[in-house]
């Protein structure tokens, strides 16, 4: 055994030497506890110095601890391995499976098309950022690049097309759109062209392009896609089965109303 003294070790053989430790002691053996020479270890506190402390009340049983509620919980799959479940992006208000599916994969071949430009109608910048993509819009249409039908276009642009059916530039919420909006409609023959023309051209607007077929909601929810950050819009007001495609501006032979493609 070594202790350090002042920077130095030394055994503590060689400290008592010196008469740095003090020897220990010899101990006296102890005493029996069963000796009759001494008292009983006892202790009583005098009344005036015992000291005296208020009673302190027994905690009361803890109640039972309540059961945990489930804030969240997955609907049960419906039995069965066809893959069956409630989540889905579809507008089916049944279970999604392969079998539910055929009432969305039985539609014919997609061939006409809505894009819808948003901009809010308060907002005069915004206003002005439609406008001016309309007017460029109708350049493109009057200059031959493409062919599709919206606010604006006259028989002077496209000579056959019933302009009395082409909605208006909306400046309030219309059916499903929140917002401001105008409607351009595109056929299938030219939603290339179409589709390049608002990925180059939209700015800061938002843009819904969603196709036309006898499934109204389907067709603004699933099978929907934005240009620009999306708006919820209002689903109460489309038709979960129209029964068939609707067919816009039939005289111009496009889209569903192709020559070859007429039933």
């Amino acid at each position: 055994y070594q202790r350090r003294v002042h920077g130095g070790f030394h055994t503590t053989q060689t400290m008592e030497r010196f008469g740095v430790l003090p020897k220990p002691r010899t101990q006296a053996p102890p005493v029996p506890a069963s000796s009759s020479n001494l008292p009983a270890a006892t202790h009583t506190p005098s009344p005036s110095t015992a000291p005296t402390y208020p009673a302190v009340p027994a905690p009361a049983p803890a109640a039972p601890s309540a059961p945990l509620h489930v804030v969240f919980k997955q609907p049960p799959l419906r039995s069965g391995v066809d893959g069956t479940a409630y989540f889905t992006t579809h507008s089916s208000v049944d279970p999604i499976s392969p079998t539910s599916m055929a009432l969305f994969d039985s539609d014919p071949e997609i061939l006409e098309f809505h894009f819808h430009v948003y901009f809010y109608q308060t907002n005069a910048a915004s206003v002005q950022a439609a406008l001016a993509l309309r007017q460029r819009l109708l350049d493109a249409v009057a200059a031959g690049e493409f062919i599709v039908i919206f606010n604006g276009i006259t028989n002077q642009i496209v000579p056959k097309v019933d302009v009395s059916k082409i909605p208006a530039f909306n400046m309030n919420p219309i059916g499903p759109h929140p917002a401001g909006s105008f409607e351009v409609w595109t056929p299938k023959e030219y939603l290339p062209q179409a589709l390049s023309f608002f990925m180059r051209h939209r700015g800061e607007l938002s843009i819904l392009l969603h196709p036309l077929t006898r499934h109204e909601i389907e067709d603004h929810t699933a099978r929907a896609m934005w240009l620009g950050p999306p708006s919820k819009i209002d689903l109460t007001v489309l038709s979960p089965d129209l029964g068939s495609p609707p067919l816009e501006y039939p005289e111009l032979g496009l889209g569903y109303s192709a020559p070859t493609r007429r039933r």
